[in-house]
């Protein structure tokens, strides 16, 4: 797959297609991307951005394959680099913090949920290049359930001290 990067333009593999151009718009509308639903997400079909990119005949956007399946190329293109650092480093900086706020639990206290914390996020990070982390239904549900998972550890071990 890394191969079919060196020539973009003969390439048939979408996710990198849609990263490459995700990027190239990110660049190019720097520093707030295309918009929503315009480049990237089940709601773009037949977006005026792929007709600016020269891509509207190509198959997989004139029929909508596979479009959607890189979260990290659907950010970038319509929500640039703005998107991509809020998605990227708040968000989850915000989940981390929130699920060590727990009644008093802290990174300096309690290693070992630090530690869950850091897996789940960079899980999640490494999980949106491939896939739609927040637009599947089945992803959303582990990392909702994950995320619980860690508020109710971190609550045992306040209980059990």
């Amino acid at each position: 797959n890394i191969a079919e990067l060196k020539a973009i333009y003969a390439s048939d593999y979408i996710r990198g297609i849609m990263i490459y151009y995700g990027f190239s718009l990110a660049l190019d509308y720097f520093p707030i991307g295309t918009g929503a639903a315009t480049f990237g997400s089940v709601l773009s079909l037949d977006s005026p951005v792929y007709n600016l990119l020269g891509l509207s005949r190509v198959d997989f956007f004139k029929d909508g394959w596979c479009i959607y399946d890189s979260n990290l190329a659907t950010i970038s293109g319509e929500f640039g680099i703005i998107g991509l650092m809020l998605f990227y480093f708040l968000i989850p900086y915000g989940i981390y913090k929130s699920t060590l706020a727990v009644k008093g639990l802290s990174a300096r206290n309690d290693k070992y949920i630090q530690h869950l914390m850091y897996g789940v996020i960079i899980f999640t990070l490494l999980l949106s290049i491939t896939n739609p982390v927040f637009r599947y239904t089945q992803v959303s549900i582990v990392f909702a359930l994950t995320i619980l998972s860690l508020i109710s550890l971190s609550r045992l071990k306040i209980t059990s001290k």
